[in-house]
């Protein structure tokens, strides 16, 4: 079977390669570019990659829709699809994701993230950059026991972040498109609730996929909804929160404070509000990098591969 692999980013690439590699009756190709990759998916069979942007990813379905339908299946090593969603995958195509692959990682960032805006940690590494000893006001420090932990998206990310958050005592609740009863939640309600149950919510963590439904499920109104002590943290898609509206929050003190590990837009500007902002935690989108996430993977592109020379589709 010949097999391409559009290793568009660096990350679990290697891991990726190596792990198609060892699978019997695989041809594996590594390209790294669009250019290297339209001609290469002429007899091409199985096609693993991230997501890209819609415009390469309409490059891509186009030249796959020119060869007409045939046995071709494609397995995205990242947690969303948008790209490729907004696109238009033909729907002969078979489609597999990393489902998961990263969801411990980023639930570890999620807490690291929430427990420093708790404990005042950015502050506190500032004073030791001056060599002063000093500590905040105690009124001004909070905990994850005894917190209410509101999901915006119950998927596998979600769920690794509910383990985590129950773990350190919250209580945890969710909003999702889809509701239906979860074992690692207190509640789950349908997303139209989600106004209901800002106000009520310590901690707001989203991790939503990016749909035309879901932009900006947290604007100027939810923030406005949430408690003045909340915090906000993203690691779903920058386009789920408002910007503007959350550097608004942040530089009036209506919000406590906010963590984003994805921004809109993205790479977040020279210049942009947010890199200013008080009480806030940038990260560059990497909450789920780190070696056990690529070897997981890495895992799944062979497993899936396997299973499409097995015939298990």
């Amino acid at each position: 079977m010949k097999v391409t692999f559009w290793a568009r980013l660096s990350f679990a690439a290697a891991e990726v390669e190596a792990e198609l590699s060892r699978v019997p009756m695989a041809q594996v190709t590594v390209v790294r570019s669009l250019e290297e990759l339209l001609p290469k998916l002429d007899g091409t069979r199985f096609l693993v990659l991230p997501d890209a942007p819609a415009e390469a990813a309409r490059e891509v379905v186009a030249r796959l829709a020119a060869g007409g339908e045939r046995s071709f299946a494609m397995h995205f090593n990242s947690a969303g699809k948008e790209g490729f969603d907004a696109a238009g995958i033909p729907g002969w195509v078979r489609v597999s994701q990393a489902h998961g692959a990263l969801a411990p990682t980023i639930a570890e960032h999620v807490m690291g993230m929430v427990i420093a805006l708790n404990r005042q940690l950015p502050r506190a590494l500032e004073m030791q950059r001056q060599g002063r000893w000093s500590a905040p006001d105690a009124n001004i420090l909070a905990s994850v026991a005894g917190s209410r932990v509101l999901l915006v998206g119950l998927g596998n990310i979600g769920q690794a972040v509910a383990r985590l958050a129950s773990a350190f005592g919250a209580e945890v609740v969710a909003a999702t498109r889809t509701p239906r009863p979860n074992s690692k939640v207190a509640q789950v309600q349908p997303l139209d609730r989600l106004a209901s149950l800002l106000p009520l919510a310590d901690i707001v963590v989203c991790c939503l996929a990016l749909t035309s439904d879901t932009r900006h499920v947290i604007g100027g109104a939810e923030l406005a909804a949430m408690k003045p002590s909340a915090l906000l943290v993203n690691v779903g898609r920058g386009g789920l929160v408002d910007s503007e509206a959350l550097a608004d929050a942040l530089f009036s003190g209506r919000l406590r404070g906010a963590a984003l590990d994805v921004a809109d837009p993205e790479p977040l500007p020279e210049g942009h509000r947010l890199w200013t902002a008080p009480n806030l935690i940038v990260t560059a989108h990497y909450s789920g990098a780190g070696p056990e996430g690529a070897r997981r993977i890495g895992g799944m592109a062979r497993q899936r591969l396997e299973e499409l020379l097995a015939g298990n589709d």
